[in-house]
């Protein structure tokens, strides 16, 4: 599956568009013969927003994500490189308004300078094309350059990669591209919950780097009951359902060796 049939797919069975084509499916019927059919969806749709909300399946299907590889309980003393995964920046607002448009990822933004001030000599890759199905004028790696600059990492410091659409061809493109050592330890990055997929994926090509997960989504047991709703329930759901299904696209076309890749 090319990156551009997969988002074609993902915008067909995305919870929220799911739910609300079952309301406007039944709301049509509602003024045909087939009401009955009408109040069913309607029906079905309210039940299923309600479960949504409240149930929050979306931190079921979460946790095994966020929870497979845990930040490294101490870091090593010298690395050869850091790579961190585009993701964090909306290429469509940032091109159309001349202005770094952050989303809700950017703690690996954040979590990349960090860990560029604790390794002043390591190499700094910014792995990240436009990722959309539309060619953007700018990649997100080329819109990253400057703010990276602006939060004090050193423009010289920085490799850019701007070819890449998912996570598979952010592991190939930059492995081609800076060409490691054996024996290099290179820190990788990237959301908590697309991490066992990254990992996989570098793991596949034949690098081992060291996982540093960051941007952790799912609600704790402390959270209160007013904190759950409709619109944190769609997108938890939405996020893990995506990720859950990237993983089983990667794993039957031979992407990453295990559907859950483990530590």
């Amino acid at each position: 599956m090319s990156p551009v049939v997969g988002k074609v797919f993902w915008l067909v069975v995305n919870p929220a568009n799911v739910l609300t084509g079952l309301l406007v499916l039944g709301a049509l019927l509602l003024f045909t013969r087939w009401r009955r059919t009408g109040r069913f969806f309607v029906a079905l749709s309210a039940l299923l927003a309600v479960f949504v909300a409240y149930a929050q399946p979306g931190v079921w299907l979460m946790e095994p994500l966020e929870e497979r590889f845990a930040a490294p309980a101490q870091l090593p003393g010298r690395v050869a490189g850091i790579i961190v995964l585009g993701g964090a920046i909306d290429t469509r607002q940032s091109n159309r308004f001349g202005q770094v448009a952050l989303n809700g990822r950017g703690e690996r933004i954040t979590g990349f300078v960090a860990l560029a001030r604790r390794y002043p000599d390591a190499k700094l890759v910014y792995s990240g094309g436009a990722g959309l199905i539309v060619e953007e004028q700018k990649s997100e790696a080329e819109h990253a350059k400057p703010l990276l600059v602006t939060l004090g990492v050193p423009e010289a410091r920085l490799i850019l990669e701007t070819k890449s659409r998912d996570t598979y061809e952010n592991a190939l493109l930059t492995r081609d591209l800076v060409r490691p050592a054996p024996g290099e330890t290179w820190i990788l990055v990237t959301s908590a919950n697309h991490m066992p997929r990254a990992m996989g994926a570098f793991r596949k090509l034949g690098w081992t780097v060291i996982p540093y997960p960051v941007d952790y989504r799912r609600l704790g047991e402390g959270d209160e009951a007013f904190g759950r709703n409709l619109g944190r329930g769609l997108n938890l759901l939405t996020i893990a359902l995506r990720e859950w299904l990237s993983l089983a696209h990667y794993y039957f076309a031979g992407r990453i060796d295990r559907l859950l890749p483990a530590p």
